[in-house]
């Protein structure tokens, strides 16, 4: 993983269009949180989608509003179960 302001950075996957160092943060992850990712004990969509609704966001990253993004994330997962 490359630094904060390494120039060459380089997509983080071939799905992923986001540079391998904004990825910076997980240096700071401890190892413990990363193992129970990785191993499926915790599911970082549900805390990312839960970030997304404090903050308001709608699953393209748009600002909607708390009620609205609570509405689409809980629609977003609901979809995502049953198909």
């Amino acid at each position: 993983m490359s630094l904060p302001n390494d120039t060459s950075a380089r997509p983080a996957s071939t799905r992923c269009a986001i540079p391998e160092h904004d990825f910076w943060f997980l240096k700071a992850i401890h190892s413990a949180v990363l193992v129970a990712v990785t191993t499926g004990t915790v599911d970082l969509n549900q805390l990312a989608r839960a970030e997304m609704i404090r903050r308001g966001l709608d699953p393209a990253g748009d600002w909607v509003g708390r009620n609205r993004a609570r509405e689409l994330h809980t629609h977003h997962t609901t979809k995502e179960h049953t198909s």
